[in-house]
């Protein structure tokens, strides 16, 4: 007979159960509160990285394709001259200047194969790769995120197509940057106790790139494997737009804590339970208690989360605020720089053209600053144009835009200002800076400023053409005196004249080394017999316009040399006058040499190369050069002419008495020729002050044991007084007018 069970143990049992039922209902109750708030955070931290890592990428690609359509041009030119330094780093300057956390830089053509790498050999496997899928367009993206399997680096790859211009196909840059700023978005928005990180999909599933430590790189078969199993516990939402994703995850060490501690709780109350065994009520009321608890801490951490939050979101955005800055100022002076200054005037501009208003460009160049560099050193001339910038600012009105454009060069756009109004700005600013006094070391300093001025209307064109007028403007205000002002005027005699020399400074490559260059002649004559077996020429470079004009060398030298590369000119006239001896074995060439190409301390191997390919013989080739380039880099050009004197080469001192040599510098160098300054030779007929200089140049030559070569011998008098003289040898238009080289030589007929 199965006997009732007591009171006491039916008590029991009762609690018994109500405890286990109480330990269920509390850990599952709590776990799933615990885990909607883990998701409410993940999805909080998720769609904020997304909206900042989306706002990043647009606003570097902007950038990039702002670079690109601005400087079109010279990118282009980098295309095409791959080898050209200075434009490489021009290039360089100006990715420095739009992204300062920039890498390296690569252009390419329009099939994605590299011309241009700033740093050879950086660019690996898979950014090529991304090149030519962004070049075929079968990807609309103009970004790829790469990282390395070593160390901490990674870095992210932004593309652009250059737009094409007259004569080139678009090409296409590649700025790598570093992904850094990534990283500080991730540190910025990460939750505590979870990790952000950034995942790129592949055909063969996910890729981890970067998370706020470190990242994982390409990965192996088997890590891969082991990482899709680690898929499922992770929360993964694309970036749209791109095959970015952006992942998040809780600290394992964290989960398993806040479950112990729940579960912790729950066996707490079922303990009381069982060792109060009784009161019901008890058991509600602590649950309650505690529930209420856990609920408070749930919302006070939600709160302190979003308040975390609220605080990285303003970091973040004072960081992007200070990075704008950075972008559109100059960090020596504060001032705007010239990217934000060329745009301010596009703006003004578009301005002009709809509110048809007058507004007007300044543009201001210290003179002298160089001198503070050179006697106080450039921790002084820095100081020098932070000063000074201080003291404009403050005398501009707030909406002008003033601007450093670089080294000691300034801008200033006046709105709604004609030019009666930028004239009485400029002189206000001319006298404030020839008044302004600069105290270093003890020593004081005053300079002046030449400034150009040009009116902004609707009839202005664009904003190159009219930084290229001030700039010429300005430069006629130097040449004249400085401290001058200058307004730009189209029927300036000066200021057309230095345009043109602007515009043969810009002549190109391939014009300097093809067809639009020619190569013309004069004959040398020996005085002793008039005659001799061996036909000696001095060649003469001429530019072929496309309306088939012919240019001197006296039209674009002197550009070349201030504005342009002379080298290029001069390697090609080497280059084409080696040619011609090795066809001609007969005759002798003078070729005219700079001071630039002399003081490169490499160019004498490219001369040395040339000869051993095209085999001449040394002695056939006279160097001309002048002596002022000569003293200008005295030290440089003597070991030039020591090096080349070894082989067999020659040298012609050109135009000598033209300048203020020193005697005891000029006889210290390895002349064989020394070429009489045609201004003296061409009066010797009718000047006897002429006559007597010409005369003592030749004993001083002899002295210094070099032959003579007279320029500019227009009449057969002319060279009959030269003979008498005892002058070696005499070249002009008496003997032979310059004509076209290869004709002369192909048709062998006399000059």
């Amino acid at each position: 007979m199965r006997t009732q069970p007591t009171a006491s143990i039916v008590f029991a049992i009762s609690v018994l159960l109500l405890a286990l039922g109480a330990i269920s209902m509390v850990s599952w109750d709590q776990l799933e509160s615990f885990q909607k708030n883990q998701d409410e955070i993940r999805k909080i931290a998720t769609k904020t990285a997304i909206r900042e890592i989306s706002r990043y990428i647009a606003e570097q690609n902007r950038i990039l394709h702002h670079l690109a359509e601005e400087h079109a041009g010279i990118l282009h030119q980098a295309e095409t001259n791959p080898d050209d330094s200075k434009v490489r780093s021009r290039i360089w300057e100006y990715v420095i200047e739009y992204f300062p956390n920039a890498i390296t830089y690569t252009i390419t053509d329009d099939q994605g194969r590299p011309l241009v790498e700033r740093i050879p050999g950086v660019i690996g496997k898979a950014c090529r790769s991304d090149l030519i899928q962004y070049a075929k367009n079968s990807t609309n993206n103009g970004y790829f995120l790469h990282a390395n399997r070593s160390a901490d680096r990674y870095h992210m790859d932004i593309l652009s197509k250059i737009p094409g211009t007259k004569g080139n196909k678009n090409g296409i840059i590649m700025i790598s940057i570093s992904a850094i700023p990534l990283k500080t978005i991730l540190s910025a928005l990460e939750p505590a106790h979870h990790k952000l990180f950034i995942a790129r999909k592949t055909g063969q599933g996910f890729l981890f790139e970067i998370d706020k430590n470190r990242h994982r790189g390409e990965v192996s078969a088997a890590e891969r494997q082991a990482l899709d199993k680690e898929i499922s516990s992770i929360s993964l939402t694309p970036i749209p737009g791109t095959d970015w994703w952006v992942g998040v995850t809780s600290s394992d060490k964290f989960l398993a804590n806040a479950k112990n501690q729940i579960i912790s709780d729950a066996l707490e109350i079922s303990a009381t339970l069982f060792i109060t065994g009784a009161i019901f009520l008890v058991f509600i009321i602590k649950s309650e208690k505690k529930r209420e608890k856990a609920e408070r801490a749930l919302v006070e951490h939600n709160a302190l989360l979003e308040q975390h939050v609220q605080e990285r979101t303003r970091s973040l955005a004072e960081k992007q605020k200070t990075l704008k800055y950075i972008a559109e100022h100059d960090q020596l002076t504060g001032l705007y720089n010239r990217r934000y200054f060329e745009l301010s005037i596009k703006k003004t501009l578009h301005e002009c053209s709809k509110k048809n208003c007058q507004c007007s460009l300044l543009y201001m160049d210290i003179d002298h600053f160089k001198v503070i560099n050179d006697t106080m050193g450039h921790t002084a001339g820095d100081r020098y144009l932070s000063e000074l910038s201080s003291i404009l600012q403050r005398n501009v009105r707030q909406d002008d835009v003033l601007a450093r454009l670089g080294g000691d060069e300034f801008g200033l756009v006046l709105k709604n200002c004609d030019l009666d109004c930028a004239i009485d700005v400029a002189e206000k600013l001319k006298n404030i800076i020839s008044s302004f006094v600069f105290e270093h070391g003890g020593h004081q300093f005053q300079t002046t400023a030449s400034m150009g001025i040009i009116k902004i209307d609707n009839e202005s064109t664009t904003m190159e053409t009219i930084m290229s007028m001030v700039d010429a403007a300005c430069y006629v205000a130097k040449n004249r005196g400085r401290g001058k002002i200058q307004i730009h005027d189209e029927h300036d005699t000066e200021l057309k004249t230095h345009k043109r020399k602007l515009q043969y400074a810009r002549i190109s490559k391939e014009k300097l080394t093809g067809k639009s260059l020619d190569i013309y002649g004069q004959k040398i004559i020996d005085l002793s017999t008039e005659s001799g077996s061996a036909a000696w020429f001095e060649v003469l470079a001429r530019v072929i316009d496309q309306d088939g004009n012919i240019h001197p060398p006296a039209e674009f030298i002197e550009a070349l040399e201030t504005y342009g590369d002379i080298r290029i000119l001069d390697k090609e006239m080497i280059s084409r006058s080696f040619d011609l001896l090795s066809h001609h074995k007969d005759i002798m060439l003078n070729i005219n040499l700079s001071g630039k190409s002399m003081s490169d301390p490499d160019f004498h191997k490219f001369i040395l190369e040339c000869g051993a390919k095209y085999n001449i013989t040394p002695n056939r080739v006279v160097f001309e050069l002048t002596e002022t380039s000569i003293l200008r880099d005295y030290d440089r050009i003597r070991i030039f002419m020591d090096i080349l004197g070894d082989e067999g080469y020659r040298f012609a001192l050109d135009d000598f008495g033209s300048g203020m040599s020193s005697f005891s510098a000029l006889e210290t160098l390895r002349l064989d020729f020394i070429k009489l300054d045609g201004a003296y030779v061409k009066n010797i007929i009718s000047d006897n002050t002429h006559r007597a200089i010409v005369d003592a140049i030749n004993r001083i030559s002899e002295a210094m044991g070099c032959q003579t070569i007279a320029e500019f011998v227009e009449t057969m008098e002319t060279a009959e007084i030269l003979k008498h003289m005892g002058i070696h040898y005499a070249q002009g238009w008496a003997y032979h007018r310059p004509e076209r080289l290869q004709d002369t030589l192909s048709e062998n007929r006399p000059t």
